[in-house]
C-alpha cells in the first residue's frame, strides 16, 4: 500500500512537471509558431484495502498542446489573402504614382501636345506654332519612353521575385514533408511531439503567405498540402516542386510551373493567394 510520503512525492513530482511546462511557455513566449502547453494529470490506480479503494497519488498523463484547428485554418487563410493584397498594392502603387504625377504622367504632356496641334492647324505658316508642336511631340515621346523603361524594370523585378518565391515555396514544402515523416514516427512510439507540430504549423503558415494553399490532415497526423486548383504540393513525406519559365504567349513575363515528375503543368492562371498570387494578379 502506498505510503503518505509516496503519495506526497507523486504530487510534488506532478507540480514540478507543471513548473517545467510553465517555464517552457515563458521561454518561448516570443516564438511566433509556438503553441502554449499545459500539463494533464491523472490519478494513479487505487489499491483495495478491505472493501474500499485507497488512492495512491497522481501522475503526469500528458503535456497537451493548446491548439485550435479551426482558428489555425482561419489564420492561414487570412495570412494568404493579406499577403496577396499587400503584394498587389506594392506593385500598383508605383504605377499609379507614375501615371498620376504631373511630372512623370502623360496627361499634361498629352494636353500640351493636342493644344499645340490645334494651334499649328490654325496657324500652319507660323514657325513658332510648328516649333511648339515639335517640342510638345518630343516631350510626349520622352514621357512614354520613361514610363516604358520604368514598367519594363518593374516587370523584370516581378519575374525575379516570382523565381525567388518559388524557391522559398519548394524549401518550405520539403520542410513540411520532412516534419511529416518525423511526426509520424514519433507519434507511433512516443505520443504527440508538440514542438515538431508547432514547427510544421509555422512552415505551413509561411507557405500560405507565399502562395494560396489548403491543408488536409490525415488520420496518421500527416499534412497533405494542395494548391487552390487541387494540385498537390505535399503528400505525406513526398513533394512536388514549382518553378518559373518564360510564358509561351509573352516571353517577357514568367509563367508559374508545377513539376510533376517528368511532366510540367502551367498553373499561372489558377494560382491565387499569397505573395505569388498578388504578383500574378498584377
Amino acid at each position: 500500500m502506498a505510503s503518505l510520503i509516496n503519495i506526497g512525492m507523486s504530487g510534488l513530482g506532478a507540480a514540478q512537471s507543471g513548473m517545467y511546462t510553465l517555464g517552457n511557455n515563458i521561454a518561448n513566449a516570443d516564438v511566433e509558431s509556438y503553441s502554449r502547453q499545459q500539463n494533464v494529470q491523472k490519478t494513479k490506480g487505487g489499491q483495495q484495502v478491505g472493501q474500499v479503494f485507497i488512492g495512491s497519488g497522481t501522475t503526469l498523463a500528458d503535456v497537451r498542446r493548446v491548439y485550435n484547428a479551426f482558428l489555425e485554418n482561419q489564420l492561414r487563410t487570412t495570412t494568404s489573402l493579406s499577403s496577396d493584397a499587400t503584394s498587389y498594392l506594392n506593385q500598383i502603387t508605383p504605377l499609379d504614382t507614375a501615371l498620376s504625377s504631373s511630372d512623370t504622367g502623360i496627361t499634361a504632356a498629352l494636353q500640351s501636345f493636342f493644344s499645340a496641334m490645334q494651334d499649328a492647324a490654325a496657324k500652319p505658316t507660323e514657325d513658332a506654332s510648328r516649333q511648339l508642336l515639335l517640342t510638345s511631340a518630343q516631350s510626349l515621346a520622352k514621357r512614354f519612353n520613361t514610363l516604358s523603361a520604368q514598367f519594363n524594370q518593374q516587370n523584370s523585378d516581378i519575374n525575379a521575385n516570382m523565381a525567388s518565391i518559388a524557391d522559398k515555396v519548394n524549401a518550405l514544402t520539403k520542410s513540411i514533408a520532412d516534419l511529416n515523416g518525423q511526426i509520424s514516427k514519433m507519434t507511433a512510439v512516443n505520443g504527440q511531439p508538440n514542438d515538431l507540430l508547432d514547427q510544421r504549423d509555422g512552415a505551413v503558415r509561411e507557405l500560405s503567405a507565399l502562395i494560396g494553399a489548403d491543408v488536409v490532415e490525415q488520420k496518421n497526423g500527416n499534412y497533405d498540402v494542395y494548391l487552390k486548383n487541387g494540385q498537390a504540393l505535399v503528400l505525406g513525406n513526398t513533394t512536388q516542386t514549382i518553378g518559373v519559365e518564360p510564358s509561351a504567349t509573352d516571353p517577357t513575363r514568367m509563367s508559374l510551373i508545377l513539376n510533376r515528375g517528368s511532366t510540367k503543368m502551367d498553373i499561372t492562371n489558377s494560382t491565387t493567394g499569397g505573395e505569388l498570387g498578388g504578383l500574378i494578379r498584377y
